[in-house]
């Protein structure tokens, strides 16, 4: 009203067509024939349908129009969708029934929401086919389900760059077709063979459902970056094969190599039985990527034989970490590190799985194994909890530096941990409990750590057997030959079944006992006989090295148990020897570990190292008397295998050392790395 200033409603049945300022019409459909300033619809497709909405003319728009937030008007113009940030599905035309199909409505809604936010009102939607939420895009979902009906590319939703999907539910129910990788999913982020990436994006309170047999939840590929997930639900599955997958993806153009997905954080997962068709099936996946945290999640497992094919050496894999998961029921792996990239090399950087509780099954028909590591450097389970298993942990080929850092390794019917293969390189195992482990489920001889291939491995400050009673484990610890280069040290065998063998370290024959690098302060509950073997331990100590210059093992003097002596490097046979009985002059097997020669210091020293520790020692009775060099050999050595060279005598001559030179009363000590030797210390003694 000009008078007053104030508007005045009125309704535009009559006609529509006026100079009113303001209209209120029922649905879109007669949205093009106003010529208000501001129309108000009652609905989209029908009055009191949810789509109810405001319109805005501007009478010099030549925006593209879209059934969404720009109409044309017949009079000149365009209309346009006022809103305070949020569109809704029902302003875009979705029925939200369930039934009707509602896939371009939906995606109309996606497209016309760039830099703001798409709801998807608390209702059923149907979709056949999958969507795409552009660049931009935000989408609320609360309380909202999804069901895209898929054939031939078979994935749901995919997300681009710097979106969200916050709530509901999204189901991909496969109908047909289908190619590979980068399909069948629920959600995909990246495309796999196009090498197409997308980064700042997160999912939230989603339940994900898939229901083709060993297809994916959320797939994330390709270079893709910036990822959160957090709070997401799977339910029960037989179909599953990773509500979660995160895997590298690859270029057509071969001479652009592979792209690998990184900085990726999952929290909150939580899966229900997913042991369907594929014994495999698995919470998480990991493949090919770096920089990755699952926190507080159900079921797991990093790297695939996807690895095999990841490119080149270079490349960054790994920086991996599974953190507070519990899984219930693990029917075929429970914690699973398996690296490799080149089909024989391992080159990952290391991946931790840490405050894990897992339980399997005992095997149903395969192996059923709590922790794995397969052709894998650099991987640590960090108080690992794990029960009910075939092993409660052991190694498959080609694993180097892994460690056992705490936890409890229980209740699994052939062992606690086994270590069993021949390319098996630097384990530690330390300040783990192993208790009511049976051997093959029968119980003879059954030992909580089995050691039967496999070098340079130390177990150190561990727990054998159930404080209260042990049922099943008869020895603490077993070693038997071809495992080389073992360390014990600190070790309590606190209860063993009360009608087993009753062996806190069964250490093997005369020829496997001196396989043992140290033995050190290892106990046993009274009752328990220390060890089985040549010996009565302790077999090796530290720090009580003496050195001979005579021509074979001391025949005089007082000696006692855990004696070493070194005799002259002209000896034909061992040079060190280590004293099992004590008396005069003592009882002599020969020592292999350490190493421990004296070098012929009066010419060119070249030397191939078969242990670790190795140490050379030149003695003050035979002083240099010229400059020397000492050349280590590269065969045979491995990674972490130290020389540590230590000069007694007063000579006036240097020795280089692994390129430095060591001037008398000096050591030096190198270290094996990357297929070279390089020094790591240097000091006067």
């Amino acid at each position: 009203d000009a008078a007053t200033g104030e508007w005045e409603w009125q309704d535009s049945t009559g006609g529509g067509s006026g100079t009113n300022d303001l209209a209120v019409i029922d649905t879109v459909s007669t949205l093009a024939a106003q010529t208000g300033s501001i129309v108000f619809t009652r609905g989209y497709w029908s009055v009191g349908d949810g789509g109810q909405a405001v319109y805005r003319k501007d009478s010099g728009s030549a925006e593209a129009t879209n059934t969404v937030t720009v109409f044309t008007c017949t009079a000149g113009g365009r209309y346009l969708l006022v809103n305070d940030g949020i569109i809704s599905a029902k302003q875009a035309g979705a029925a939200g029934d369930g039934v009707s199909d509602d896939h371009d409505y939906l995606q109309a809604l996606f497209d016309a929401c760039p830099n703001i936010t798409a709801r998807l009102d608390p209702l059923s939607y149907f979709s056949t086919g999958g969507l795409t939420v552009p660049v931009g895009v935000n989408v609320i979902a609360k309380d909202a389900s999804l069901n895209c009906e898929t054939t031939a590319l078979d994935r749901a939703v995919t997300l681009r760059d710097n979106t969200t999907w916050d709530g509901g539910s999204v189901t991909c129910t496969w109908i047909s077709g289908g190619m590979s990788d980068d399909d069948h999913c629920a959600f995909r982020i990246g495309e796999y063979t196009s090498g197409v990436s997308s980064t700042n994006i997160a999912i939230r309170n989603v339940t994900v459902e898939t229901t083709k047999l060993d297809s994916i939840g959320i797939f994330i590929t390709s270079a893709s970056s910036g990822i959160l997930l957090d709070n997401i639900h799977y339910p029960d599955s037989s179909t599953i094969g990773a509500p979660i997958e995160i895997h590298w993806g690859f270029d057509t153009d071969p001479t652009l190599g592979t792209f690998h997905p990184h900085d990726i954080t999952i929290r909150g997962l939580n899966v229900g039985d997913i042991d369907g068709a594929s014994n495999a099936s698995t919470g998480v996946i990991v493949s090919a990527g770096y920089n990755i945290t699952v926190d507080n999640a159900a079921q797991h497992l990093t790297g695939d034989y996807g690895y095999r094919y990841s490119g080149l050496t270079n490349q960054i894999i790994g920086n991996v970490a599974f953190r507070n998961i519990y899984c219930k029921k693990a029917t075929y792996r429970g914690l699973w590190a398996h690296g490799i990239q080149d089909g024989t090399t391992a080159t990952t950087r290391p991946i931790v799985f840490e405050n894990c509780t897992i339980t399997g099954s005992r095997g149903t028909g395969y192996t059923n194994v709590g922790c794995y590591a397969s052709e894998i450097r650099n991987v640590m389970f960090r108080n690992i909890t794990a029960a009910g298993f075939t092993y409660g942990g052991t190694i498959g080929s080609n694993v180097e530096r892994i460690t056992f850092d705490g936890g409890v390794f229980a209740d699994c019917a052939a062992a606690g941990l086994l270590f069993a293969n021949s390319t098996l390189k630097n384990a530690v195992v330390s300040g783990v409990t192993l208790e009511n482990n049976q051997w093959n489920g029968s119980g003879a001889g059954a030992a909580g750590l089995y050691i039967t291939d496999g070098s340079l491995i130390e177990v150190k400050n561990c727990n054998f057997g159930n404080i209260i009673t042990e049922p099943s484990q008869e020895e603490g610890v077993y070693i038997r030959s071809p495992a080389t280069k073992v360390t014990l040290i600190g070790n309590h065998v606190r209860n063993v079944k009360a009608a087993g063998v009753n062996i806190a370290y069964d250490l093997g024959t005369p020829s496997e006992t001196q396989n043992l690098s140290l033995w050190d302060n290892n106990t046993a509950a009274a009752g328990i006989t220390l060890t089985a073997g040549p010996v009565n331990l302790p077999i090796l100590t530290r720090n009580t090295l003496r050195v001979f210059t005579g021509t074979g093992i001391p025949t005089t003097g007082t000696f006692t148990v855990g004696d070493m002596v070194m005799v002259n490097s002209s000896v034909s046979g061992p040079w060190m020897w280590v004293c099992t009985a004590t008396g005069t002059p003592g009882t002599w097997v020969a020592g292999a570990y350490p190493i421990i020669v004296g070098a012929a210091v009066n010419a060119d020293y070249t030397w191939t190292p078969s242990a670790s520790p190795n140490i050379v020692v030149v003695d003050a009775a035979t002083p240099l008397t010229s400059n020397r060099t000492f050349t280590l050999s590269t065969s045979g050595a491995v990674q972490g295998m130290t020389v540590e060279f230590v000069r007694n005598d007063a000579g006036a001559f240097t020795f280089s050392f692994a390129g430095k030179a060591v001037p008398a009363n000096s050591s030096a000590t190198a270290m094996y790395d990357t297929g070279g030797w390089r020094l790591i210390r240097f000091s006067t003694l």
